[in-house]
């Protein structure tokens, strides 16, 4: 999902996307409909955040036999 108006806060600096469209079956965001902005100086008020979902990969600790 992908929820706007800055739900975990807006961020800083110049927006560089707009309009960004995914339709959930892109690998990554880079792989979504987008336009690049000419204009830099726009609110961060509506801000979008992604909330990745999917298959989920466990890792497990390494142990080691050398000493630190």
């Amino acid at each position: 999902s992908a929820p706007g108006g800055a739900h975990f806060g807006p961020g800083s600096g110049s927006v560089l996307l707009g309009a960004v469209s995914c339709r959930g079956s892109e690998a990554a965001l880079r792989d979504c409909e987008k336009q690049e902005m000419k204009q830099y100086s726009f609110p961060h008020d509506y801000d979008a955040g992604v909330r990745c979902s999917g298959r989920r990969h466990r890792l497990s600790p390494v142990s080691s036999t050398e000493e630190n």
